[in-house]
């Protein structure tokens, strides 16, 4: 008090650190509810048409390779707008670049439906990736401003989720019509636009936002190969799976309804098992984790050049490559946070991001190739090279190069895949203590 009074303990102002560990994932959902419901319907709609497009460009026999190569330049669009949205954001802001990017993405959807030749869905998709990728930049500078170190965890992984399970969620929409009407193309937009809607009517404040600094791609081989390697051949085998996973199904006999739920159950396993992984990557060194999670990928795409497509042990094995596959990507992204000064982490985290975009543009050409060549199983050859190669090329740098001690390592989050150079914000965290 200002007379000098002592104030009794039971009425002082509770302290801020108090107040921040008591933050719940319930109040930090309410917090940011705008941008998670935004995020889940635009999603959504994005996860349906991922696979839409390819069961489609199937239907109407554009060819296996021609099909890789239009699914592929979605991730050409990602690329370049990964590094054209900062500059887009500076000059809109955010509210306004999140609503045109929505409405751009929503009407390029549509036009799927009423311009269907490989040329006009190159174009299209390249549209969507670049959309997309402006989006989880806005999306992941926001979560950054309503970050602090205590909440930065939980938050991270309540978006992972929302990520992971509105993409989910898009697959299982495939079976509600027919492929090879316009209805699934109209239903993905129409998601898309509707999610302008909580961003445009709410009343957060608007977070700032800066040009992340830039860093050489070769000045980050040097201070972490197997985690720029992770990056790269994480986007070769995620990209592949997504893209050419609904093809994979119609070339083997499955019905839409089945496909769809094969989609959804890739990515369950992502969901599910991220977290033990993780867990476990903080308790041993983080190369071998990464050693062995590549290991196990390329066992479980083996496995799938065998297995009979209409099994159920096809769903078990699916899952199983879900769960292995795609945290590749976090322990990688993981790995640099350990090797790295905390400086470094954004620049790092850009590069990091255009690397898996370039893996994933390569990813279904290549896959594309050798189903042609072969039968639809070289999807999964493919993939297991992929990922044999990063486990050997991992397993060399353990034997030869001594990594961070264990209590050194930086604590593990599940990062969803196709994410902006902001993600490297959100996983800056405090060193364990040696």
């Amino acid at each position: 008090m200002e007379d000098g009074r002592q104030v009794p303990a039971e009425h002082r102002p509770e302290p801020m650190t108090t107040r921040r560990q008591r933050t719940t994932p319930i109040s930090l959902l309410a917090s940011a509810w705008p941008l998670f419901a935004a995020l889940s319907l635009l999603l959504v709609g994005n996860g349906l048409l991922g696979s839409l497009v390819g069961i489609r460009a199937d239907l109407e026999g554009f060819g296996t390779v021609t099909t890789g190569l239009v699914l592929a330049f979605y991730f050409v669009g990602f690329v370049a707008g990964s590094q054209l949205a900062p500059h887009v954001i500076t000059r809109l802001g955010h509210v306004r670049a999140f609503a045109g990017l929505a409405w751009v993405a929503a009407v390029s959807s549509l036009l799927h439906a009423f311009a269907v030749s490989p040329v006009a869905w190159v174009i299209v998709r390249a549209i969507v990736g670049a959309c997309l990728a402006g989006l989880y930049v806005v999306a992941e500078s926001w979560l950054n401003t309503s970050a602090t170190n205590e909440t930065r965890g939980r938050l991270l992984s309540i978006y992972m989720v929302v990520v992971m399970g509105a993409i989910g969620g898009g697959q299982l929409l495939l079976g509600t019509a027919d492929p090879a009407g316009s209805t699934l193309f109209v239903l993905a937009a129409a998601l898309m636009a509707v999610a302008t809607i909580p961003i445009t009517s709410s009343a957060s404040p608007v977070p700032s936002y800066d040009l992340p600094p830039r860093m050489r791609i070769g000045d980050l081989w040097s201070k972490s190969p197997v985690g720029v390697s992770g990056g790269f051949g994480a986007g070769v085998a995620n990209g592949a799976i997504f893209a050419l996973g609904p093809v994979y199904g119609l070339a083997v006999g499955m019905s839409v309804s089945r496909i769809s739920f094969l989609m959804a159950t890739l990515i369950l396993g992502d969901v599910v098992l991220q977290w033990p992984i993780g867990a476990w990557s903080d308790r041993v060194p983080r190369r071998r984790a990464i050693v062995a999670v590549n290991g196990l990928a390329a066992v479980v795409a083996l496995a799938l050049t065998q297995i009979d497509p209409q099994s159920a042990w096809l769903f078990v094995a699916i899952f199983l490559l879900g769960g292995s596959t795609f945290p590749v990507y976090s322990l990688s992204l993981s790995h640099l946070n350990d090797v790295l000064d905390r400086a470094q982490i954004v620049a790092a985290s850009s590069i990091f991001v255009l690397l898996w975009g370039i893996g994933s543009t390569l990813g279904p050409i290549a896959a594309s190739l050798l189903m042609a060549g072969l039968d639809p199983t070289g999807l999964f050859w493919m993939i297991a090279f992929t990922h044999l190669t990063l486990a050997l090329y991992a397993t060399v740098r353990v034997m030869t190069v001594s990594g961070p001690a264990v209590a050194q390592q930086e604590h593990y989050l599940p990062i969803p895949a196709r994410v902006s150079s902001l993600i490297g914000v959100l996983t800056r965290r405090r060193n364990r203590t040696p």
